[in-house]
């Protein structure tokens, strides 16, 4: 086998970028406002994160999704504590959720360099999940783009798909790697599909890891990528390095 029959598959949210964080940021700031309005933060907060588990099951990764949940729960806890909702706030709270889809999401620690490490190796692909148009900006935004020979943006993830990307590279399911954060989008099926897989193992909300970990030797946990061009290029010798996770 030589370094040009491997193929790295990456993951671009929590992956090579961090959203999650914005995420975090953007429920700061509506707090803020849900609190200076005489009601009571974190109970929003549990309902907003309720909410949204709710609506992703409907709306998916919709840019609608996260800030209709938000001013879905500052109705409610207004409701419940019997106090009048100012559509104002209500806008805010949206607007501050919203927000998350047009900042920029800074790189993981290491992203370039890994890439750039692998990249005279082995084929690179990004197969990144999501609104359309959120994760085109995402990735222009990154820098990243040049540095891959496929990018693919896909509304779900599923083994067919892993399958079918190996194949466009020639490359047999044991001679490709998937690299993502989360488990029933980036690892599991990769691994149901024959290929090996890393899951780097970052800050992500709870839909995320709706599954648990698969049991399997082909599976390599992380907290951050930069061990991942040594266990990718490893494919070669047959002999993982170790790594600290």
């Amino acid at each position: 086998m030589t370094a040009k029959d491997l193929l790295a598959i990456f993951d671009g949210d929590d992956t090579l970028w961090e959203v999650e964080r914005l995420y975090d940021a953007a429920l700061d700031r509506a707090a803020e406002l849900v609190a200076a309005a005489g009601l009571p933060p974190d109970e929003w907060r549990v309902l907003q994160r309720q909410m949204d588990l709710e609506h992703v099951l409907t709306m998916g990764m919709s840019p609608e999704r996260f800030p209709l949940s938000s001013a879905m729960a500052v109705e409610e806890v207004a409701r419940r504590h019997q106090l009048l909702l100012a559509t104002e706030l209500r806008d805010d709270v949206a607007k501050e959720s919203r927000s998350v889809f047009t900042a920029t999401a800074p790189l993981a620690p290491a992203a370039e360099a890994v890439l750039r490490r692998l990249h005279p190796h082995c084929h690179l692909a990004l197969l990144t999940k999501g609104d359309r148009a959120v994760q085109e900006r995402r990735i222009e935004s990154s820098g990243l783009a040049e540095l891959f020979d496929r990018i693919e943006i896909v509304d779900a993830k599923s083994e067919a798909m892993f399958v079918q990307l190996a194949a466009r590279f020639d490359v047999r399911p044991d001679e490709a790697w998937s690299i993502g954060n989360s488990l029933a989008s980036d690892i599991n099926p990769a691994l149901r599909a024959g290929l090996r897989a890393i899951w780097i193992d970052a800050h992500v909300w709870e839909y995320e890891r709706r599954e648990a970990a698969l049991e399997h030797p082909d599976l390599v946990i992380l907290d951050d990528l930069r061990a991942v061009p040594d266990i990718v290029l490893s494919t070669l010798t047959g002999s993982l390095p170790a790594v600290e996770a």
